[in-house]
């Protein structure tokens, strides 16, 4: 699999371009993963989607996310 935006997998950032090792597939998340996240793990996860969620809550980084992941 090539990376088609800067990604992080396993805790490897892959650059555009760059081929993401076979056994390093993305975690896939769900509405429930991610209303049960700490702010701390949402800011991370957002961080990894290239979201600005600069003073935002919990929920609002939360509808964000689910909202950028399609779900």
């Amino acid at each position: 699999m090539i990376a088609t935006h800067l990604i992080k997998v396993n805790g490897k950032w892959y650059q555009p371009g760059e081929k993401i090792l076979a056994d390093a597939t993305p975690k896939t998340y769900n509405k429930k993963d991610i209303s049960f996240m700490n702010k701390g793990d949402l800011k991370a996860l957002a961080a990894e989607l290239g979201l600005d969620i600069e003073g935002f809550n919990a929920n609002e980084i939360k509808k964000v996310i689910i909202e950028k992941l399609g779900l």
